[in-house]
C-alpha cells in the first residue's frame, strides 16, 4: 500500500511519521523523535543522510517515500543508524545504510519509449549466516555488488552480497516435483506456503505451472497469495495469465492485492490490460492502490492512460498513487494531467504527489 510521500525530513515529520507507522504502541517512540534534527533527504538521485542513532527501518522508510523505489525486507530491522554523507548514489548511500545485510537492487530496462534505466525495487534480505527457507542455495563468493543483465526484456538485477532470493535455474526436476507435490497435498497451510516460495527460488515452466494451478485452485487464501508472489519473482511471462486471471477474479482482496503487486515484477506488457481494468473496476482502494504502483513499474503509454483516468479515483490514496506512478514512469504526455491534479486535487497529499511527479518528469526531459 502506497503511503504519504514526504521531502526534506525534519525532526517534527519524524515524529508523525513514526507516530503513522507504529500506531499508539509507538507513540513513546515517537516522541522521543521530537527534539531530533536527523536529516535524509534525496534529490536529483544523490541521498544526503545525517542522523545519529536513528532506527534504520525509518530511515529506509523516509528514502522509501522520497525516492517512489519500493524497499522491501524479508527480516526485521532492528538496529539503528548513525551516519553523515552528502549528495552519494542512491545504491551507495543504501549500502552504507544497509552495512553486512544482503540487498538486491532492481531496474526497470524501460523500453522505446523510455530510454533510461530506472531503479524500481530494493529488496533486503538477512546477513551471512541467514538461510532461506525449505532449500538453501549456494551464495556469491565475492563481496562486490556485481550486475547481472538478462538475455530476454525484462528488469536487470544488481546483486549483493548472499543471494538467497536469485532463482536457483539448475535445481533439479525431482526437487521441483517434490515441492510440487507438497504444494498440492501437504494439508499443512504454511507447509504448501514454504513449498510456493521455495519454488519460486527454483523457477522454470514446470515449477511456473505449479505455482498457477496452486493460485487458482488452493482452499486456503494464504496460500494462494504465495503462489502469486512466488509466480512474481520468477519474472516470467508465463506468470502473466494466471495472475491476470486471480487479480479480476473475485478472491480475498488481500490476493488481488498479491496478484497485482507480482503482475508488475513480471515487467511485462501483456499485464497493463487486466491492470487497468483493475484500476477502474475493482472495489477495494488498497487493490487500486498496488495496481496503479504495478503500473508505475511497467511503464509504456497504455500504462499511462490507465493512470491519467485513475487521478480522477474516488479515493485519494488512489490518486496519490497514480501520480506517484506517473512520475516514476517519466513520461511527458502525463504532465499536462498532473500538472492539472498538482492544482485542483482536493486532497493536499495528492497534490503535493503530482507537483513532485511533474517536476521529476520535466527534470528528466
Amino acid at each position: 500500500m502506497n503511503a504519504r510521500r514526504i521531502g526534506a525530513v525534519t525532526a517534527w515529520v519524524l515524529l508523525e511519521l513514526t507516530m503513522l507507522c507504529a500506531g499508539a504502541n509507538g507513540r513513546a517512540d515517537a516522541f522521543d523523535l521530537r527534539q531530533r534534527s536527523d536529516i535524509i533527504e534525496l534529490r536529483d538521485g544523490l541521498l544526503t543522510v545525517d542522523v545519529n542513532s536513528l532506527p534504520a527501518s525509518l530511515a529506509l522508510d523516509l528514502i522509501e517515500h522520497q525516492s517512489g523505489v519500493i524497499i522491501r525486507s524479508t527480516a526485521s530491522i532492528d538496529e539503528r543508524v548513525t551516519a553523515t554523507f552528502r549528495d552519494v548514489p542512491l545504491i551507495e548511500g543504501l549500502m552504507r545504510i544497509l552495512k553486512d545485510r544482503s540487498a538486491v537492487f532492481i531496474y526497470s530496462n524501460g523500453g522505446p519509449d523510455e530510454p533510461y534505466l530506472r531503479l524500481v525495487e530494493v529488496h533486503i534480505y538477512s546477513g551471512p549466516t541467514a538461510r532461506p527457507d525449505v532449500v538453501t542455495f549456494p551464495r556469491a563468493s565475492s563481496p562486490d555488488i556485481r550486475e547481472h543483465v538478462g538475455d530476454r526484456a525484462g528488469p536487470s538485477v544488481r546483486s549483493w552480497r548472499g543471494g538467497d532470493d536469485q532463482p536457483d535455474h539448475g535445481a533439479s526436476e525431482g526437487a521441483v516435483r517434490d515441492l510440487g507435490r507438497v504444494l498440492a497435498h501437504e494439508e499443512e497451510p504454511l507447509a504448501r506456503v514454504r513449498a510456493a516460495t521455495a519454488l519460486a527460488r527454483f523457477g522454470g515452466e514446470d515449477a511456473i505451472a505449479r505455482l498457477a494451478v496452486s493460485i487458482a485452485t488452493d482452499p486456503d487464501t494464504s496460500v494462494r497469495e504465495a503462489a502469486a508472489v512466488g509466480l512474481g519473482r520468477t519474472w516470467s511471462e508465463q506468470a502473466v495469465a494466471p495472475l491476470a486471471q486471480v487479480l479480476l477474479d473475485n478472491q480475498q482482496f488481500f490476493v488481488r492485492e498479491a496478484a497485482a503487486r507480482a503482475l508488475g515484477e513480471t515487467w511485462s506488457e501483456d499485464a497493463v490490460g487486466a491492470l487497468a481494468s483493475a484500476l477502474s473496476t475493482d472495489s477495494r482502494p488498497s487493490v487500486r492502490e498496488t495496481v496503479a504502483e504495478a503500473l508505475g513499474k511497467i511503464g509504456g503509454s497504455k500504462a499511462v492512460d490507465a493512470l491519467v483516468v485513475a487521478l480522477g479515483d474516488a479515493h485519494s490514496a488512489v490518486r496519490e498513487s497514480a501520480a506517484a506512478a506517473l512520475g516514476a514512469i517519466g513520461r511527458r504526455d502525463a504532465l499536462d494531467a498532473l500538472i492539472q491534479t498538482s492544482l485542483t486535487d482536493a486532497d493536499s497529499w495528492v497534490r503535493e504527489s503530482a507537483e513532485r511527479a511533474a517536476t521529476k518528469i520535466l527534470n528528466l526531459h
